[in-house]
């Protein structure tokens, strides 16, 4: 048990119950959203009924310190809070909570915090599961081609559309996050459908903060709308904002819980979706570039940019290997035999021995700009620079511990192909 539920559990031992009635205040639009405010004491339970059904909650406090061991409690399902970190500057607030039913009725278990606490309610509407992933042919996606998602119109359905005024750029970096708040919710569109709520009525957004998001089934859905743009290129609130040039992709669950990792199934949508994107901007999975003056890798956790454990540990702790994952399907992808398929190498011998000279040969129409040396780790240990050569063959050697590289080889119109070399 983590300090946080043991602090909880003492308190719901400790604590006395008060019936909610004395709102400070109260906002309510519509039949989807409801804010109420209440100033609490410590050790205190405090009973809240509504004539308003919610699929999905989270606070706000009014000390700067986010309070350890306050729990909110819907029928027999404790939840300890955690800080949202994507949350607006200023606002110490909890992360989403999505229920699997709607509620009408909640306790907040006050731990030691004292001060004003401010409760978001959110009705999401669509309170049965629907399979979306039975209509989407996930597994029959072509080979590198966009894999097919969820659009707008289908899980936003009775959900007033955002209306403002879109902003593109071109990507260099895909961000990775999780969505934190709990992992017991299965009714993922709703869940989606519940952030959509929370990032425009609660945080003041004018839309979903992703590009994308992905749930535990694999099902991909699309995120911020473009409007007549491209979903890829619209520019979200994901990234500490620092938006512009990134693409977000959130993995609904929290992976800084426990041992929860994402599923295989998300992976795996997560792979084709990432490797697709990088395909069609000509991007290494294993470089990086200047994002906002740091260096910032092509794929990467929000925690590399921001104050924050996003996208948890489990998923963090997998980047390098889903490098690799992108790397092979980028490999696989630019081999298939199709005339759109330009640029071709030969890399030869291979297996090769250690210390042995390696051939890399182009197509005559190719001129090469450098060749990126990827470890089996996924990291790049050398790059060589062979810019306005007009040779056809290229000779390095090879001095590097047994095992499986990558050749990130690079034109001089930017066109890249990965190769993969044996080294024995």
């Amino acid at each position: 048990m983590n300090i946080q539920r043991l602090i909880g559990v003492i308190g719901l031992i400790l604590c006395t119950y008060t019936s909610w009635s004395q709102s400070a205040y109260e906002v309510k639009r519509g039949d989807y959203y409801l804010e109420q405010s209440l100033t609490v004491m410590p050790n205190q339970a405090y009973v809240l009924d509504v004539n308003f059904e919610f699929t999905a909650f989270s606070l706000s406090f009014s000390n700067d310190t986010f309070p350890v061991g306050t729990s909110i409690q819907v029928d027999s399902e404790e939840y300890i809070l955690s800080k949202d970190e994507h949350a607006p500057e200023a606002r110490n607030q909890a992360n989403l909570v999505s229920l699997n039913s709607p509620a009408k009725r909640l306790v907040l278990n006050s731990g030691p915090y004292q001060g004003e606490v401010i409760i978001y309610l959110l009705n999401s509407y669509r309170h049965f599961k629907t399979d979306v992933r039975s209509r989407l042919d996930m597994d029959g996606d072509e080979p590198c081609a966009e894999p097919e998602s969820v659009d707008q119109s289908e899980w936003r359905s009775g959900l007033q559309a955002p209306n403002f005024s879109r902003s593109f750029s071109d990507v260099e970096h895909v961000i990775i996050h999780h969505s934190a708040g709990s992992n017991t919710s299965t009714n993922y569109i709703q869940v989606v459908r519940d952030i959509y709520l929370y990032h425009t009525e609660v945080n003041g957004w004018s839309d979903i903060g992703y590009n994308y998001l992905i749930d535990k089934e694999g099902t991909i859905y699309k995120g911020r709308d473009p409007d007549d743009g491209d979903q890829d290129n619209v520019i979200g609130a994901h990234f500490c904002g620092k938006n512009s040039g990134t693409m977000g992709i959130c993995l609904l669950g929290n992976f800084e819980e426990g041992n929860i990792t994402p599923s295989e199934e998300a992976i795996e949508s997560l792979i084709k979706l990432t490797s697709w994107k990088l395909i069609k901007e000509s991007l290494d999975p294993f470089s990086s570039s200047i994002h906002r003056g740091e260096q910032l890798n092509t794929l990467a956790g929000h925690r590399d940019g921001c104050s924050t454990l996003c996208p948890g540990t489990n998923t963090y702790v997998q980047l390098e290997s889903f490098k690799e994952m992108i790397g092979e399907t980028i490999f696989d992808c630019e081999n298939i035999e199709e005339e759109s398929v330009v640029l071709t190498s030969n890399v030869y011998p291979n297996p090769a021995r250690l210390g042995e000279l390696v051939t890399v040969e182009l197509n005559e129409d190719q001129t090469l700009k450098s060749i990126a040396i990827i470890d089996p780790n996924g990291k790049h240990i050398q790059t060589k620079s062979i810019r306005g050569s007009n040779n056809l063959t290229y000779l390095l050697t090879f001095l590097y511990p047994p095992g499986t590289y990558f050749l990130a080889i690079t034109t001089e119109t930017d066109q890249i192909k990965y190769s993969k070399l044996i080294l024995y």
